[in-house]
């Protein structure tokens, strides 16, 4: 869970990580992606997305992507050479 009250503007580019309640038909699975904004409820996350021709997952240029309003309490913060190792595995699964 990441506490919305604790964010500033020098999270916004954070990589997170989403793991989907267990009461929903995808319970316990999860999502990385990029923290785009935030307001008093949400988390606006980009999340990434393969690019079917070249395998690669393109996070870079979040700015430029639509974000999710993200429920802060299924968030938690991961540093980016875990977020590129579950990059590389779901790039590799897919193609």
């Amino acid at each position: 869970m990441i506490d919305i009250k604790q964010l500033n503007k020098g999270d916004i580019g954070r990589w997170v990580k989403y793991t989907y309640p267990i009461r929903s038909n995808m319970g316990g699975m999860s999502k990385i992606g990029r923290i785009k904004n935030y307001d008093d409820k949400y988390i606006y996350v980009v999340y990434g997305n393969v690019n079917k021709w070249t395998g690669k997952i393109y996070l870079d240029d979040f700015e430029k992507h639509s974000s999710n309003i993200t429920n802060p309490d299924y968030l938690q913060f991961i540093d980016i050479d875990m977020a590129n190792k579950r990059l590389r595995k779901i790039s590799e699964r897919l193609f």
